[in-house]
């Protein structure tokens, strides 16, 4: 049972030395570099537009008022 263990651990510490984290440190370093070009472009041009939409729909005002329930259910024919 335990050269079981001792071989399963011996995998996965190879494993997680050798393989999965320069792995991680590779796609780190990519989705870093990723996120610049992702924020430039939503700076020049996501940004721009949800603040151009903003100060259209800026003069939209809602009001609720309550209405009488039986001038709604009357029919007229």
């Amino acid at each position: 049972m335990m050269v079981c263990w001792g071989i399963f651990f011996g995998v996965y510490a190879f494993t997680m030395i050798w393989l999965v984290a320069p792995m991680r440190r590779l796609s780190q370093s990519f989705i870093g570099e990723i996120g610049l070009y992702v924020q430039s472009t939503s700076d020049a041009i996501v940004a721009p537009l949800f603040r151009s939409m903003g100060k259209i729909y800026s003069g939209v005002h809602v009001s609720l008022a309550k209405q009488d329930i039986h001038s709604i259910k009357q029919i007229q024919v």
